[in-house]
């Protein structure tokens, strides 16, 4: 496996434990999936979805070394108000937080911008986004 698939499966098992059993307000880590490709439904809420949508290269930072630069995008949604989006973003920066270096595969993760908001279909959605920049080193020409 690639170490960018690495440290997206380490934050999939991070972003897990929030739970309110956890110490957190939400249960959105109950489900937490990787590149969901399908809409979602009243029935698969609440949840997170992990995108890695973009990573930089620099093989010039260190010999030998690739530098990597990858952007993720963290959502979660569940049924709710305002509110709700606030609980859940708030537990996902309580979550991430302390565990910036991902469990030692990153240099270093850290927030680039929150949001949250909510939309109106057969109920109220409210959603709470993250975005990430994470750093990691990998050998040259590694993936």
């Amino acid at each position: 496996m690639s170490k960018d698939a690495d440290i997206i499966n380490a934050l999939k098992t991070r972003l897990q434990t929030i739970l309110v059993t956890g110490g957190y307000q939400t249960n959105i880590g109950a489900k937490v999936e990787i590149w969901r490709d399908t809409d979602l439904g009243a029935a698969d809420l609440p949840m997170i979805m992990i995108a890695d949508t973009e990573t930089a290269h620099d093989n010039s930072a260190i010999i030998g070394m690739t530098r990597n630069i990858m952007t993720v995008n963290v959502d979660a949604v569940a049924t709710g108000t305002v509110a709700t989006a606030r609980s859940m973003r708030a537990d996902l920066k309580k979550c991430l937080y302390g565990y910036e270096t991902i469990g030692g595969l990153a240099n270093f993760m850290v927030v680039l911008k929150s949001s949250v908001g909510t939309q109106h279909h057969e109920s109220r959605v409210a959603a709470a986004h993250l975005e990430l920049e994470i750093e990691y080193d990998t050998a040259k020409d590694a993936i």
